[in-house]
């Protein structure tokens, strides 16, 4: 049953971005930086946080982790964004997008009505991921689905607002890291 005020066959704004984070996790499914499950390399030193770190959430996203199950926890930061804590193992299937992404970032770059995606190592891993560390290249087709998934964030109005609004201190640190000399590449 359809809540008062919305017509049949109309999606409400929760559906509708709900079905576009489907579609991304769908798309990010099988990605991995690597053949090999890159986290046997480092003791999966990016799968773990405590009540003041975790990985952002895109709105509507602890939903879909609910659902699939799932070995996190759930807090806000002092902006109230929600983040999810991992324990240490998770299924895969319950990761959120910025697990399925890691350790690149694909930074948005808006001009002249065109937003542009550029994918980098993202500036916050350095200091865990040997990847980042050592501004490694990762798989072509991890490069390419996590592009296609943030095209797809793009298209509906919730998720791009919260996509853009987490790549402006990515984009910043980024651009610190480059006038110091220790950015990564473009990827």
């Amino acid at each position: 049953m359809k809540p008062a005020g919305i017509p049949s066959g109309t999606q409400s704004q929760s559906e509708r971005t709900l079905r576009v984070l489907r579609r991304v996790w769908e798309v990010l499914e099988d990605a991995a930086p690597y053949e090999a499950d890159c986290g046997d390399a480092c003791s999966r030193r990016c799968c773990g946080g405590d009540e003041h770190a975790g990985m952002l959430l895109f709105p509507e996203e602890r939903q879909l982790m609910e659902r699939s199950g799932g070995c996190f926890t759930f807090s806000y930061n002092e902006d109230g964004e929600e983040y999810a804590v991992c324990s240490g193992r998770c299924s895969r299937q319950s990761r959120p997008i910025a697990c399925r992404i890691y350790p690149l970032f694909p930074l948005p770059q808006c001009r002249e009505g065109q937003t542009r995606i550029h994918l980098i190592l993202d500036p916050r891993a350095r200091a865990v991921c040997p990847i980042a560390a050592a501004n490694q290249k990762v798989s072509f087709g991890f490069r390419r689905k996590v592009r296609r998934a943030a095209r797809l964030l793009l298209t509906e109005p919730v998720l791009r607002d919260a996509y853009l609004k987490m790549a402006q201190p990515v984009h910043d640190l980024w651009e610190f890291q480059q006038k110091l000399g220790v950015s990564s590449r473009r990827r």
